[in-house]
């Protein structure tokens, strides 16, 4: 279905929506304007789908919030327009501008709940829109007047001659007055009075002036951010050359200094640097001599310490064995031998991440064993490090307190010798508990 307008459609239409052209044109200053705006856009023997798309290049186009819901308004009248005035049915309607069967409901049950809010539960019933099985789809304009019998009303709204009424804010919206307004009528005028518009191509037109306006704005951003990088590159070298000149440095002058004077390398006499031969040799005689005649005595190492892998190894019975004493008199050519001596020592290396409590296990066992202390250091004393005891354990009782010990905590047990024994039938215990 195509309809085709006269320009006494277009005339009744404007009539019918009940312009207060007062309020339009600003008390008729701006009366041409707004006539070359209804004649460019509503033209004479043109068809409803160029209308429709002049329609959606005015919405496209026009960017004030005011105009472009203006020029909407004027769109979805002309379709109330179209129901009342050309007898359509909803089904015909929705074919013909394009819209939903819901969203042609909606759109003339708000129409006419704003003009008879009475008859609200009517018209919530036939423009309740669902699908194509609706029963209301052939309903019309003609139905609705003869089940509501609106003849009645004519007298206070009649609906075929008035569309709005005098109180509707968008009949009397000073549209005239948008500087928007002039630029519009400027894309009319050359677009609009065109027949067959390609209004595609006047979309695309216009998003090639936005991609070059991005392009320019993009361009101006990157030449101040050049000048200003440079700019701030040129100030510091500015700067540097000003600090340069301002700060002076102080470099010691040597006024005294003579500088005519130069170097001359020193000629070299191989004759005074000539070794002399004859007394080389004779120092390499004497020293000879001296070599042959001092020969030194053999000395005796210290021996190392043994660790005991087991305590049942010590020998309780071990006394000191008496020696020659002439053994540690000195020789005719060497010295005496005083690097060890015959009496055995034991060192208990205690590990362990609880020292105190070690500590308090080894003083029930030296109470237990009888077990005394060597010098004026208390056993169990807390040094850095670890505790240190120092102890004389009797010989009968050693290989018993060492086991006992080495039962405590891992133990490493070392066995040495020194040259003075301690007093009889005790033996020296050195006990280090290492904290870990």
């Amino acid at each position: 279905m195509e309809l085709k307008f006269t320009k006494e459609d277009f005339s009744s239409f404007r009539s019918w929506l009940n312009f207060d052209m007062d309020a339009v044109t600003w008390e008729g200053k701006f009366t041409q304007e707004f006539e070359d705006f209804w004649d460019g856009f509503f033209c004479a023997d043109i068809q409803f789908k160029e209308l429709k798309t002049r329609f959606e290049y005015a919405v496209k186009t026009i960017k004030t919030g005011t105009l472009n819901s203006w020029i909407i308004w004027i769109n979805e009248k002309f379709y109330c327009y179209l129901f009342v005035k050309k007898e359509l049915t909803l089904h015909e309607l929705s074919k013909l501008t394009g819209l939903s069967y819901s969203n042609v409901g909606v759109l003339l049950r708000n129409f006419f709940v704003e003009r008879y809010p009475k008859h609200t539960p009517y018209f919530n019933e036939v423009f309740q829109l669902s699908d194509a099985t609706s029963p209301y789809l052939h309903l019309t304009f003609s139905k609705i007047k003869k089940d509501l019998s609106l003849g009645l009303f004519a007298k206070k709204f009649d609906l075929e001659k008035v569309g709005c009424e005098d109180q509707d804010l968008m009949t009397s919206t000073e549209v005239t007055l948008y500087p928007e307004w002039k630029v519009f009528l400027q894309h009319l005028e050359r677009d609009g009075k065109i027949r067959n518009i390609d209004y595609s191509k006047i979309q695309k037109r216009k998003n090639n002036k936005e991609i070059i306006r991005f392009f320019k704005e993009v361009f101006v951003l990157c030449s101040a951010a050049l000048i200003l990088v440079y700019g701030l590159k040129f100030a510091n070298s500015y700067y540097e050359k000003y600090l340069t000149e301002k700060i002076g440095i102080y470099e010691p002058e040597f006024l005294w200094l003579d500088k005519n004077l130069t170097y001359k390398q020193e000629s070299t006499d191989t004759k005074k640097i000539e070794a002399d031969l004859k007394a080389l040799e004779e120092l390499a005689q004497a020293s000879a001599n001296t070599q042959m005649e001092f020969k030194p005595e053999e000395r005796f190492d210290t021996e190392s310490e043994v660790v005991l892998t087991s305590v049942d190894k010590i020998n309780i019975n071990d006394e000191i064995r008496p020696q020659d004493p002439t053994i540690y008199e000195e020789s005719g050519e060497g010295y005496r031998d005083t690097s060890r001596g015959e009496a055995k020592v034991y060192r208990v290396l205690m590990k362990s991440v609880a020292p105190l409590e070690i500590r308090e296990k080894i003083n029930s066992i030296i109470t237990e064993y009888g077990v005394t202390q060597v010098d004026k250091v208390k056993p169990g004393t807390i040094i850095p490090g670890g505790i240190y005891y120092n102890l004389y354990v009797p010989r009968g009782k050693l290989q018993d307190f060492l086991k006992v010990s080495s039962l405590i905590t891992e133990t490493t047990l070392y066995e040495s010798r020194i040259r003075q024994p301690g007093p009889p039938g005790k033996v020296k215990v050195f006990i280090w508990i290492k904290g870990i």
